[in-house]
Order: C-alpha cells, then structure tokens, then sequence
C-alpha cells in the first residue's frame, strides 16, 4: 500500500510540530500516530539560517507530491535509510549528499519507504547570508554565481558522503551540550558541515563546465513565451536585425538564456533561424517577383552578394 500527500499537506498532517520554543526559534513535532514512527526538531540558528533534523519509519510507502516553488540554499546528509526524489534528482543515501542552490525548483515526487529507518539533517540559509558566509560565490567566475539564483531553475550537486561528514551529523543529531550553548554548538556543526560538502565541489576542476551546462528542467512558461517574442522580432526584421544583446533586452531576458533557450525550444541557434528565414524569403521573391539577386539580397537583409549578414552587428555576437 502506498500513501500520497501533496507536499503542503504532508507538513501539517505526516508531521505534526507539537511544540515550539516562546520565541518561535525552535520547534518539534512527530509522524502523525496512523502514518509511522519518528520525531523532528528544528532550530533557528541565526537570522537566515536554520536547521531540520529528523528520524522516521513510515508503516506503509509514503509518496509526497511537490510542485514548481521557489527554493532556498539547502544542504541535506543522511545518516540512515535513502529517499528517492524520482524523476529529477538521484537517490539521497548515506552515500550521497545533496547541495541544492537558490532558485525555482522543479517539481517532483519524493518517496519514502516502508519500514526504512530514514534519519537526516537538513540546513537552510537564505542567498544573501550564504554569498556571506561562503564569499567565493559571489566573487567568482559566474559559473559558481549560478548556485545563487532568484529567477531560474537552481543548480544542484550530489557529493560522495565522507566520514567527516557523517561523525558531523550524529553530532548534530545528538548534541553533546545544553542550555545557551545548544545553539552556539549547532551553529559550529552547520558551518563545519556545510564547509565539508561544499568543499568538494569547489575543489572539482569541472565544477565551471557543470555549472555552465543546462540541467535537464523544462523551460520556464515565461520563458517560453519570451522567446517566442524573440523569434517574432527576427521574423519580422530579416533586413536589419537587432544585435543579439538589444534582441534579448527587448523580451526581458539574458542574451545567455535567449541562447540556450532558442536552442532548446525550437532546436536551432538565432543566427541558423535568422539565416533560414532570409533564405526562405529570398527565394520567394525571387519566385513571384521581378527583382535582381542584388535588390533580393538586399532586401532580405545582405549588403551585398557574398556578405552573410546586414552589418556585423548580428553577426559577431550570435557567433559567440
């Protein structure tokens, strides 16, 4: 048997917060008694910063189902049991870590189970605390910039899980001091613990070229619509196209994404379309009308016979 939530109703009916601190910075719960077995606590650590650890046996397999939504900074180690994000992300085990940028998430539906003891630790930071805490991401190339999303999808990675890592999270699971310095400890952990998992990808010398590669998510419908409207500008100035820079400007987006996107909508680069485009209107003139190849050619957007393109101001940044 298996049970599906959608991920808003898992929180308040899977797990149910039974307690939370006078001010609001620390809270605990369990699995709702009909579903399994299992407790949670979670602490704010600093202002942008908090921390979810959790221990659970569900009864039957449970399937939470979670949409498109805006994603912060995460970090996440398993110290038993796997879960299974199917059709997006690999399994997250004792073997494989998960570090997620900021950004859109895709959706997708995350399996749990039944019988698996699953215990885990989950940090969250907020952009603007974690470009502080972790500069390097804001101050170098822009492939690492592109952890640090607002308005595309997030870029995620899986590091191999190391024994440092794991004696970490049983620190954190099981935290050795009380009182004040409870959370003064947990904030040393989740920093010592965030620093391990980034560290190998940083030290990666293909970290720039998987940063700069396109994840395999849909595009955006905005996006879509946009560049759509990028086509529609081409299509309806083949004499004097806009450079690509003033094109991507027009439609609201990155000459980057306009890139990407246009190659990966309508399966062509824009200078391939925009070439395809005049020829396809130059031999219709040439067939219904009485014009030279000459007042063809410039018409359709060629100075002069053997140019490839009006100016060179399309030309040179579409070759980019």
């Amino acid at each position: 048997m298996s049970v599906s939530f959608a991920a808003d109703t898992a929180s308040e009916v899977l797990w149910v917060k039974n307690q939370q601190s006078v001010d609001g910075t620390e809270w605990t719960g369990e699995i709702g008694a009909d579903f399994g077995e299992g407790n949670f606590y979670g602490i704010d650590l600093m202002p942008g910063l908090w921390i979810d650890c959790s221990e659970a046996q569900f009864f039957d397999d449970i399937e939470v189902q979670e949409g498109v939504h805006e994603h912060q900074i995460q970090f996440c180690v398993h110290a038993s049991g796997a879960t299974y994000p199917n059709g997006v992300y690999p399994p997250l085990d004792c073997n494989r870590a998960y570090f997620s940028g900021s950004g859109l998430s895709p959706g997708y539906q995350c399996h749990f189970p039944k019988h698996s003891f699953i215990a885990s630790v989950d940090i969250h930071v907020e952009p603007s605390l974690f470009t502080q805490l972790f500069p390097i991401f804001s101050e170098a190339p822009s492939a690492l910039g592109q952890f640090v999303q607002t308005e595309d999808w997030k870029v995620s990675r899986f590091p191999r899980v190391t024994p440092a890592m794991q004696a970490v999270v049983r620190q954190i699971m099981q935290v050795p001091v009380v009182g004040a310095m409870r959370r003064v400890y947990l904030q040393a952990k989740a920093l010592e613990l965030m620093t391990l998992i980034l560290d190998p990808i940083l030290r990666d010398q293909d970290v720039l070229d998987q940063a700069n590669r396109a994840e395999a998510l849909p595009l955006k419908p905005k996006t879509v619509e946009k560049l759509h409207h990028a086509r529609e500008i081409l299509r309806n100035s083949l004499d004097d196209p806009p450079s690509l820079l003033a094109l991507a400007q027009q439609v609201g987006m990155s000459d980057r994404t306009l890139r990407r996107g246009f190659q990966e909508l309508f399966g062509t680069t824009v200078l391939s379309y925009l070439t395809q485009r005049r020829m396809e209107r130059a031999e219709q003139l040439l067939r219904e009308t009485s014009l030279t190849v000459a007042e063809v050619a410039n018409q359709v957007g060629y100075a002069h016979l053997g140019q490839t393109l009006k100016g060179d101001n399309m030309a040179r940044p579409l070759a980019a």
